[in-house]
């Protein structure tokens, strides 16, 4: 399904609206690893308009990504790469169903959060309209580090943020 055999790993998959799926892969065999999107027909076969090997969305250490549908023909895929011994960035791109990156979009992703904390878990859902909640989890440096907990933040299909959101996002922490 997505060209050259090479050792892939899936980390999300969701109904792309229409029959079909989206399938969102990791090459673990590239150097640095890859996130590739590929999108099936109900008959199992490469959707048209999209490559035999799919599409890729980043090259980049450490990259973990997962995708949802957004109204219209698109769907947000949301990553974690790795930028530095422990940092880690998230980033987002908009898929458009015929098979091409949304070029409204930042080249390389939009960037949703820098830190030079550890994160991890990126997850995304639909806003219900054509945009996304992205989530993730970042690390506390210490026990008394006020900075661990779960962030959410909008995008926008436009490649914005939510201005009624803050800057960072809402932080969910425990009480």
């Amino acid at each position: 399904v997505f060209g050259t055999p090479r050792n892939r790993v899936v980390l999300d998959m969701l109904e792309d609206g229409a029959g079909g799926v989206l399938v969102i892969v990791q090459d673990i065999t590239a150097s640095p690893p890859s996130l590739w999107i590929q999108r099936l027909t109900s008959h199992g076969t490469v959707a048209p308009g999209w490559s035999a090997s799919g599409l890729l969305i980043r090259t980049a250490e450490h990259i973990v990504g997962c995708c949802t549908l957004t109204g219209g023909l698109s769907a947000i895929v949301a990553w974690s790469e790795r930028v530095g011994p422990a940092d880690e960035n998230i980033r987002a791109a908009r898929v458009n169903l015929g098979g091409f990156l949304d070029a409204a979009w930042p080249a390389g992703g939009l960037s949703v959060e820098t830190t030079t904390a550890n994160t991890t878990d990126v997850r995304i859902v639909s806003d219900g309209g054509t945009g996304a909640l992205i989530g993730w989890m970042r690390f506390p440096t210490s026990l008394s580090d006020p900075d661990g907990a779960i962030f959410v933040k909008h995008v926008r299909s436009n490649a914005t943020f939510d201005p009624a959101w803050p800057a960072g996002g809402r932080a969910l922490r425990a009480p």
